[in-house]
């Protein structure tokens, strides 16, 4: 190989790889917050406010794991959706 032709190992697309795994925490992140905790975070809140008598979670800005809530209001709808079909 040629001194001055330059590798394809160090080429311009060398970075790609560390561009990817930030790339796909990005997508993950925006799936996360955005599809999943916009979308069921409100089932999931009113289905536990009403299982736990009001408890979890709790008002105003009391710390709670809004991701939770969220997956329990998918779960929530998904178990809904297959009673239907049932």
């Amino acid at each position: 190989m040629s001194p001055h032709r330059p590798s394809p190992r160090g080429g311009i697309l060398s970075g790609t790889r560390r561009v990817r795994p930030a790339m796909l925490e990005f997508i993950a992140e925006f799936l996360l917050n955005v599809v999943l905790v916009g979308v069921f975070y409100w089932p999931g809140w009113l289905f536990l406010r009403v299982l736990t008598l009001g408890r979890y979670p709790p008002r105003g800005a009391g710390k709670h794991d809004p991701e939770f809530v969220a997956v329990f209001g998918l779960v929530l709808l998904v178990v809904i959706v297959m009673l239907g079909y049932a």
